[in-house]
């Protein structure tokens, strides 16, 4: 899909609505893949899951270095 935008320099919004895609930022092209908000949420839930308790104990992980949490 990424391949064939790029060279086609454009993604279609609505009927008179287009993102020329040289012209834009890659999240922006990014919000428009097929099903994204369906990819984001289950990298979310995959995220939440290696943050786990049990996975952290399980492969001995004393920092999640994606979550939130900063060190101070």
């Amino acid at each position: 899909w990424f391949d064939y935008i790029i060279n086609k320099d454009c993604i279609k919004i609505s009927d008179d609505q287009n993102i020329i895609v040289h012209e834009t930022t890659i999240e922006l092209v990014q919000e428009n893949y097929y099903r994204y908000e369906e990819i984001i949420r289950d990298i979310k839930n995959l995220n939440c899951y290696f943050n786990s308790d049990n996975i952290k104990e399980k492969f001995n992980i004393k920092k999640f270095d994606w979550s939130e949490e900063k060190d101070a």
